[in-house]
């Protein structure tokens, strides 16, 4: 079964190459480039539509992919929801330790609301934790090295 759906894979993946390279030559050496602009945006519209729909296409594999990886392989699921719940803990600590203050001149200018800022906090924090983390692995995997 997962010989047949990496071949399918394999060949879906050669099929958008194929056309995206056909279309990336077709708009670098397309002879009769139209002197209306708007016939111009045409073709530079189409090009936009094809990389949105590679971009789509893309990020649905990269979220069913892995659902479907664990419906097919329960057993190894445990440690992607141990990362999973780790991120929510995360997220968790990052917004209760965020701020929703907007009493700057400059969250009035620019139309903060105190949601808006706590959002905002929920991801620097979340950010400086994750920094704290990998400063802390950095450090501790050089001093377990020095030790062993």
């Amino acid at each position: 079964m997962e010989d047949k759906t990496g071949k399918i894979l394999n060949i879906l993946v050669y099929v958008l190459i194929t056309i995206s390279v056909v279309l990336g030559i077709y708009f670098v050496f397309i002879k009769d480039i139209p002197s209306e602009p708007a016939a111009a945006t045409d073709i530079t519209m189409y090009h936009m539509f094809w990389a949105y729909g590679l971009l789509i296409v893309a990020a649905a594999l990269a979220i069913i992919a892995p659902i479907i990886y664990v419906i097919l392989n329960p057993a190894k699921a445990k440690p992607i929801l141990i990362g999973v719940i780790a991120f929510v803990v995360l997220g968790g600590i990052s917004y209760l330790l965020a701020s929703s203050g907007t009493d700057a001149p400059v969250y009035e200018k620019f139309e903060v609301t105190a949601e808006t800022s706590k959002r905002v906090g929920t991801g620097l924090m979340a950010t400086y934790i994750l920094g704290i983390l990998a400063v802390g692995a950095t450090i501790f995997s050089g001093i377990s090295k020095i030790f062993k």
